[in-house]
């Protein structure tokens, strides 16, 4: 982007969007948000519908990554205004998919749910059908207990498959994390080494994820590997991402007989959980909603002196 005149805020921004984006494809979190931090103190100068929207967007999804699911939401948010606005149909549909991913890792299963449904109504409207929405969506409904609806609509999603590559790959990985989910532990272990040979060289995050999985399928098999998949997870996960940390703390917890390092593992699962519902004050029902779900209370109450 030297070559381009910095005059021209509109080609500067977008030059720095698509290292940002390349970066963000390429699991690079931080200089994904450098390039669009870069990107946003240009374009805001214009005020350029589109070039503004495409930015805010890419700076929710790393924020979302990152777990800072409040950060996301607000970005998500103010881009669906503008869409609302707009009257753009197709934008809608995605803000409304990031939206609802964000109320997903929140434990927001219901309302996950419904916005995913918004979504899919507007679908219907310009006959459009979105693989990794489904997916998202069919997870959700396995969060709440739907779960043959949800594995229905997961391997249909699947079977669709995302003519992204990087969105095809999220999409499998919401695929093994339903099939760990309702423990169909043989099915997600053929996927996941499928999904470990993808991503190896190629986006330490989602390679990071697979780990994570890995390792929860391999806890009643051999607890050996799984701990040492857990381990290579975390150390992935706290270098190139944050949403999953909590989850690879708590698996570790899970996986280790040592109830010292088990006690750690869950104490260090619930600061960060705690840090993620202080972030969502400004949204007084999610946070209470996430401090009342299911895996929050039963790690605190784990934690509790006897």
């Amino acid at each position: 982007y030297d070559l381009t005149s910095q005059d021209d805020a509109i080609v500067l921004s977008q030059v720095l969007g698509a290292f940002g984006s390349l970066s963000m494809y390429r699991g690079r979190l931080t200089e994904a948000l450098s390039y669009q931090q870069r990107a946003y103190h240009f374009v805001e100068k214009t005020n350029h519908p589109s070039a503004l929207n495409g930015n805010l967007t890419q700076l929710g999804l790393i924020a979302f990554q990152q777990g800072k699911p409040s950060d996301a939401l607000d970005y998500f948010e103010r881009v669906l205004d503008k869409n609302l606005d707009r009257e753009n149909i197709h934008y809608q549909i995605l803000d409304l998919r990031n939206i609802g991913a964000a109320y997903l890792a929140v434990f927001a299963y219901e309302k996950a749910i419904a916005t995913f449904e918004s979504a899919q109504e507007l679908e219907d409207y310009i006959h459009h059908k979105d693989a990794l929405l489904q997916a998202y969506r069919a997870l959700a409904l396995i969060e709440v207990g739907r779960i043959e609806e949800g594995i229905g609509e997961m391997q249909d999603a699947v079977r669709r498959g995302h003519k992204d590559s990087y969105h095809n790959l999220q999409t499998q990985l919401l695929q093994i994390e339903a099939w760990v989910k309702v423990k169909q532990y043989e099915d997600a272990s053929d996927t996941v080494s499928n999904f470990l040979d993808s991503t190896r060289d190629v986006n330490p995050l989602l390679y990071g994820r697979g780990l994570l999985w890995q390792g929860q399928i391999c806890q009643t098999t051999d607890p050996s590997r799984a701990k040492k998949a857990l381990d290579q997870a975390l150390l992935h996960e706290s270098e190139y991402a944050g949403l999953y940390v909590w989850m690879c703390h708590y698996a570790l917890a899970q996986a280790t007989v040592d109830a010292t390092l088990r006690r750690q593992k869950l104490n260090d699962a619930f600061q960060v959980l705690s840090a993620i519902s202080l972030s969502l004050s400004s949204r007084p029902d999610i946070q209470q909603s996430f401090k009342k779900s299911d895996i929050f209370r039963q790690i605190e109450q784990m934690i509790e002196p006897v």
